[in-house]
């Protein structure tokens, strides 16, 4: 943009890496930041920008447009940040935030990240207005991922599964991969019915669910 974040930034950090894809915003931002030492420039598409591979945290306003792709980028690879705020739509925020029901997406993020919505703006905060509700969400990196990274695929392809099986329930969805009389003891297991759609399902039972079938749903699964 026109550095107003990147100005507030750069009074607070020790660096500021700006990423700008507009070349004529590019041109603007460095007059006014030519003087700033701790501010780097650089004219990118963020999608394609290469991430530190040191400590880092973004702060940005992105393209209501580009959301799930800048997320997943922030939120995957090898170097994610340690935290990140993102200003979007209240409606996409609550996808990360698996509410007011559980999405796939938030049940892929939150075994590494815990999301959380830090601020609700007003129209008058941005020029021109927006027509929809903006929230700013923040995604802060856990410090123990809440699942072993050996099990980490298996715990995506269960759920992206069990999501996308088109079946009513968690638990119609499970009898396609596990012997249906398994289902009951699984339940036991995780200590909930699993006779409700996936996104009526808690975050928490997901973390119990994956593990229990991993343990003893044999190669099928």
């Amino acid at each position: 943009g026109r550095g107003i974040i990147t100005g507030r930034l750069a009074a607070r950090c020790r660096q500021v890496l700006a990423v700008e894809k507009d070349p004529l915003l590019v041109e603007e931002l460095r007059r006014r930041f030519a003087d700033a030492e701790n501010v780097a420039l650089f004219a990118s598409d963020f999608l394609h920008f290469p991430l530190p591979l040191s400590t880092y945290k973004v702060f940005a306003n992105i393209p209501f447009n580009l959301t799930a792709a800048i997320v997943g980028k922030v939120t995957s690879g090898a170097s994610p940040p340690a935290d990140a705020y993102l200003v979007m739509q209240r409606e996409a925020a609550q996808r990360f935030l698996g509410t007011p029901r559980e999405t796939l997406v938030a049940l892929l993020l939150k075994p590494w990240f815990e999301p959380s919505v830090v601020h609700q703006f007003r129209p008058a905060d941005f020029s021109p207005a927006p027509g929809v509700d903006v929230v700013l969400l923040r995604l802060c990196r856990r410090e123990q991922s809440l699942i072993d990274p050996a099990e980490a695929e298996f715990f995506g392809d269960l759920t992206a599964w069990l999501f996308s099986a088109w079946r009513p329930t968690v638990r119609e969805a499970l009898g396609t991969i596990v012997p249906k009389r398994r289902v009951p003891g699984i339940e036991r297991a995780v200590g909930s019915s699993l006779a409700v759609p996936p996104s009526a399902l808690p975050f928490p039972i997901w973390l119990d669910l994956a593990r229990v079938v991993r343990e003893g749903a044999g190669e099928r699964a």
